[in-house]
């Protein structure tokens, strides 16, 4: 009876758990808001606060948001747009409208307050008493008014989307800020008087250039395609948001409302821009970048910019020190932190791009100290009475902070980084300070491995010692079968510092030679260091007996083998420290040599049990291993490829063998 009750207990207990879903089911209550994902509530709620809050701020010189009727009505219809898909959904609207429907409908509501912006833009210059000018209410408004507009991730299928639409959108934002500022420069300099000297005329180009210039490279960059550009857009968007707040807050420094005929837009439409690069349909007409290399991508961008902000900060202030007298102190001082600061942006970059895995310590680091030098600028400059923060130190110093918020954030949060380069380490190597000179690009990172969720363990020493009986391994076994040449030289050069190469950063560097400036399959020609002649070419035959025999069980792979060995003592140096052109062969004892580069070894490389990020790590980072890598059947496919673009020989006749 027992039996039975415990028998029939695993159903009765599948029916209980499903009698919620069945009564639901019966009922026929469905939840009409179930299809709209949590990014698109808070598009809704961030437009709704941004079109609120310009409420209170000045549209221009002469009234605030709330001072024109035609302002409040327009920004009220794009308050209603946001109601749109809560309505259909609630059975208001027609119950035939699809998602293009309801995108038109949001464009049409939101398109009276564009036309009032532009028309806000066209008085400000020729509007009485020289002009309406602008305010800072514009930016916070128009972003809301853009976020409102665009059609939601829940609105983009089944039709095409609108992505392309909103990619337009941010190129002609972009250029109507190109226009704006050139006339804004013209102007002042048509009404220019006379008597103002060069400084002036020279600072108030220089900065129409940084502001457009600030803007117009990741523009530029998002309309070709490019990855990382959109989403620094978007920071550049809250970059906006936080400078209009300061505007307001520094009431005698930095003013909230200002004339065009005598300034620029500054950031008036930074904020519009990064919303409407953000849009759902803009990301399905980018090319995806998956994993970490979308983060490390986004702040080698965001190094990049900061490097171009003080570039021209470095350059505003060497006009200071020449064209005037005042604050003189304080200018040569901003300026060297300007330096620094390019300085450091340039070897974050640097770290980022030569290995990503042991330079993102570097780039968190140079990311900070941007940051605490942005601080030490406006100190220095709100601390000095003949100097104030102005606009443009306003701007630098606020990209300068969220990108090293961004850089950290970027570099340690996402679990994808996480997985894919374990925990943050310093290396000397990602300082860019190599062979290549930091110039070179992301291929010296091998591309990420799947995320295999039952991924195999990294073997044990017991596994690795009888990975030559286990079938699977048979491919790798016959490629560990050439000469020594790079295991020896490598072992004469570390010598005892080989079991702590990682703890204390004596990483090899995969852009250059090696650390004593030779190629490293040269080294076992040169005396002393490695066996003698005679030596290897006994072993040699060695090696050819113990081939044979393998290749007689791999049955198809026997040719390979026999290649490799016998070609391996006569076998030339590769081309490049990062090309290995023979495989190890095997030593007096018939076994193959291990070879160690980097902390791996080739029985590491070769087992087809080692993880992939384990593989993906050993193409990256150890290039004498890279042959067995190829070997490896556990070689996942975007690895593959990604070493037969290599061109290194020794590899490309791994992976031949590998596809017979």
């Amino acid at each position: 009876m027992t039996a039975a009750a415990s028998t029939s207990s695993p159903g009765a207990e599948t029916q209980r758990r499903a009698a919620p879903a069945a009564t639901g089911a019966r009922s026929g209550v469905a939840n009409p808001f179930s299809d709209i994902p949590i990014i698109d509530y808070a598009r809704d709620a961030v437009a709704l606060i941004l079109l609120l809050v310009s409420f209170g701020m000045p549209w221009d010189l002469t009234d605030s948001s709330t001072g024109k009727v035609y302002v409040i009505l327009a920004t009220l219809l794009s308050v209603a747009s946001l109601t749109v898909p809560y309505l259909k959904r609630g059975g208001i609207l027609p119950a035939t409208w699809g998602a293009s429907q309801l995108r038109l409908t949001r464009l049409a509501a939101n398109a009276p307050y564009f036309i009032v912006v532009l028309v806000t833009f066209v008085l400000a210059y020729v509007g009485d008493g020289g002009g309406d000018g602008v305010g800072i209410g514009i930016a916070f408004g128009l972003a809301g008014a853009v976020l409102a507009a665009q059609g939601r991730r829940s609105e983009q299928l089944p039709e095409p989307g609108d992505g392309a639409l909103w990619r337009a959108v941010t190129a002609g934002l972009g250029g109507l800020f190109v226009l704006l500022t050139a006339i804004s420069v013209v102007w002042y300099l048509v009404d220019a008087d006379e008597t103002l000297e060069w400084a002036p005329i020279t600072m108030q180009i220089l900065v129409g250039l940084f502001f457009l210039a600030l803007i117009a490279l990741p523009v530029a960059g998002f309309v070709r395609g490019q990855a990382g550009w959109g989403d620094v857009l978007l920071l550049l968007g809250g970059v906006g948001l936080f400078v209009g707040l300061w505007q307001l807050s520094a009431e005698r420094t930095i003013v909230d409302a200002w004339s065009l005929q005598t300034g620029v837009h500054g950031v008036l439409l930074y904020p519009a821009i990064g919303a409407a690069a953000s849009a759902a349909g803009v990301a399905k007409l980018v090319r995806p970048v998956v994993g970490a290399a979308r983060w490390v991508t986004f702040s080698v961008r965001l190094f990049q910019l900061v490097a171009l902000v003080s570039t021209f900060g470095a350059v505003m202030y060497v006009v200071w020190l020449i064209g005037f007298d005042d604050g003189r102190g304080s200018a040569i001082t901003v300026l060297v932190l300007h330096l620094l600061i390019v300085v450091g942006a340039l070897v974050g970059r640097n770290a980022l791009v030569g290995d990503p895995a042991q330079g993102r310590a570097v780039a968190i680091g140079a990311g900070l100290v941007s940051a605490v030098v942005g601080i030490v600028i406006a100190a220095v400059l709100g601390a000095s009475d003949l100097t104030s923060v102005t606009l443009v130190d306003a701007t630098m110093v606020s990209v300068m902070w969220f990108s090293a918020v961004a850089v950290l954030l970027a570099l340690t949060a996402p679990a994808s980084v996480r997985d894919e380069y374990g925990p943050v380490a310093m290396n000397m190597n990602g300082l860019g300070m190599n062979g290549a000179g930091g110039g070179g690009t992301a291929i010296a990172s091998a591309p990420a491995a799947p995320q295999a969720p039952t991924a195999p363990a990294a073997p044990t020493t017991t596994e690795r010692s009888s990975e030559s009986a286990a079938p699977a391994s048979t491919a790798a076994a016959a490629a560990a079968a050439g000469t020594a040449a790079s295991s020896d030289a490598d072992t004469g050069r570390t010598g005892s510092a080989a079991g702590t190469e990682r703890g204390m950063d004596e990483q090899v560097d995969v852009d250059g030679p090696s650390q004593d400036g030779t190629d490293r399959t040269e080294a076992s020609t040169r005396p002393g260091e490695t066996q003698s002649g005679e030596a290897r070419s006994g072993e040699t035959g060695e090696a050819e007996s113990a081939a044979e025999t393998e290749a007689a069980e791999t049955g198809a792979e026997t040719e390979a083998a026999e290649t490799e060995v016998t070609g391996g003592a006569g076998s030339t140096s590769a081309s490049s420290p990062d090309q290995t052109a023979v495989l190890p062969q095997a030593g007096a004892s018939g076994e193959p040599e291990v070879v160690h580069e980097a902390g791996f070894d080739s029985r590491v490389a070769a087992d087809p049990d080692t993880p992939l990020q384990t593989l993906a790590d050993i193409a990256a980072q150890a290039p004498s291993l890279r042959p067995y890598v190829a070997s490896n059947p556990s070689t996942y496919p975007e690895l593959v490829e990604w070493l037969r673009q290599l061109g290194d020989p020794a590899v490309d006749a791994a992976l031949q063998r590998r596809g017979r």
